[in-house]
């Protein structure tokens, strides 16, 4: 593991070195579900406060909040898996992010799609935009919070469906 050691000289020369990983950002190494330790550079679960990269095939087996950043790398995937409800800050996706049927993703604010995927096939929840270039597929439901938009127009399947929550504003773009 690479170290930075900081010096600071801000207390009348009673300085505390200490040294702490260049880079402590969880990134996966194998294919795996996100509560599984193995599947994570620091082996242990990130922390709802950490800001991770998917650079693998990573499932979300169960209900889950996260605080921070997620990056989907190109060529990895993330799945909220049946049965799953997935609360997250931000997310990019270069690679695929996939809502099982039967599960529920609530982006805070929202999803930017960096040339990758987004395939609902659960509930989306979305309070930010959807926005970036990439696939947006909806076979589920896109649900717009207020305050909710897409500027990347989904294609939509046959049993999809869109609502807008009452009580709300709503940007207008591409829905």
């Amino acid at each position: 593991v690479d170290l930075i050691t900081p010096a600071f000289d801000t207390n009348s020369g009673a300085n505390y070195p200490y040294s702490t990983p260049l880079d402590a950002t969880p990134v996966t190494t194998q294919n795996g579900p996100w509560t599984d330790p193995a599947t994570w550079t620091t082996s242990a679960v990130p922390a709802a406060e950490d800001s991770v990269v998917i650079a693998h095939d990573v499932s979300i087996p169960a209900d889950l909040t996260h605080e921070n950043r997620i990056r989907i790398a190109t060529g990895a995937s993330l799945t909220v898996s049946t049965g799953a409800a997935f609360t997250a800050q931000t997310l990019l996706a270069q690679g695929g992010l996939t809502i099982s049927d039967g599960a529920t993703l609530a982006a805070s604010s929202g999803v930017s799609l960096d040339g990758g995927t987004l395939t609902v096939d659960g509930t989306l929840l979305n309070s930010g935009g959807v926005t970036g270039t990439g696939a947006f597929t909806v076979n589920g439901t896109f649900q717009l919070q207020s305050g909710g938009y897409t500027n990347l127009p989904p294609a939509y399947g046959p049993a999809s469906t869109l609502v807008y929550n009452t009580g709300g504003s709503y940007g207008r773009y591409n829905e």
